[in-house]
């Protein structure tokens, strides 16, 4: 993957799983890569977004803002497919990661 022309194109964008989003920001990001997707010459582009993020904030015990964040993500389902990455070790009785977990409509485990 040419990741450095994605860049220039505008079709790719990275933000730090560290820090909080920022909710405009980040819908604006997406909408700035669907337009870009757009231009390219999709004309129904569908948007892949892989994120650490809601899995960082849960393994610090920050559940409340990684549901959050999931539910943030999950206004954009129509044309975005959005694959979270979690740490493991985890146990299927987790309530914490259920209730993260409740916000998808589909959870794999590997």
């Amino acid at each position: 993957m040419d990741i450095d022309g994605a860049i220039e194109r505008g079709t790719y964008r990275s933000f730090d799983a560290d820090v909080a989003p920022d909710p405009v920001r980040f819908l604006e990001a997406i909408d700035g890569v669907r337009g870009a997707a757009t231009k390219a010459g999709n004309a129904h582009p569908r948007i892949a977004f892989c994120g650490e993020r809601a899995g960082r904030l849960w393994a610090a015990g920050r559940t409340a803002e990684a549901v959050q964040l999931e539910q943030l993500c999950s206004e954009l389902a129509q044309d975005v497919d959005i694959l979270c990455a979690y740490p493991v070790p985890y146990t299927n009785d987790d309530q914490a990661l259920t209730s993260i977990c409740a916000e998808h409509t589909a959870v794999s485990a590997c």
